[in-house]
């Protein structure tokens, strides 16, 4: 018998925990230290470029929360000109909102109870008569302008909304 066939009935024949098989069977297997200091340090450079991404995202939907609130007030005003009676300018029946001219109040866009942190902005409602007639007869419109302002972090937004209202008479 050759030697290498002696080796190969030896090994065949040796129960394993006497005669471990492997290329190098005195090294265990382990992560070493520099193993695991490289892949912590990719861990933590992934983590910190995903923070200022969850922060963008957060303040684009705190700016888009605060333009639906605006849009909600714009148009809670301009469902009251559009419904506020009696309005019949021949007879001297003009309610406050539909008065020809400019008004501006105050409005809270949002108020956050648990922070103590509110966003305040304007609303501008200008009426304006187009001057319409028909068949030389004039309609007694309203032309309607409702804007809603406010800041948010540094920077100004507005809401803007139209109607026209006609007589009821």
């Amino acid at each position: 018998m050759n030697m290498s066939a002696m080796r190969a009935v030896l090994t065949a024949t040796s129960p394993a925990s006497s005669c471990p098989v492997g290329p190098n069977p005195t090294k265990t297997a382990a992560f070493t230290l520099v193993e695991t200091l490289v892949s912590t340090t990719i861990i933590i450079l992934l983590s910190l470029s995903v923070v200022p991404a969850m922060l963008h995202m957060n303040t684009n939907a705190t700016v888009a929360r605060l333009t639906t609130l605006a849009s909600i007030i714009a148009l809670n005003q301009v469902e009251l000109v559009e419904t506020d009676a009696p309005f019949s300018p021949p007879d001297g029946q003009i309610p406050v909102e539909l008065a020809l001219g400019e008004q501006t109040a105050p409005v809270i866009i949002y108020d956050d109870p648990n922070w103590d942190h509110s966003v305040l902005g304007q609303m501008t409602t200008r009426v304006e008569d187009p001057n319409y007639w028909q068949n030389g007869m004039n309609l007694h419109l309203r032309k309607v302008t409702v804007t809603v302002s406010y800041r948010f972090r540094n920077r100004d937004y507005s809401v803007q909304m139209h109607t026209i209202r006609a007589s009821d008479a």
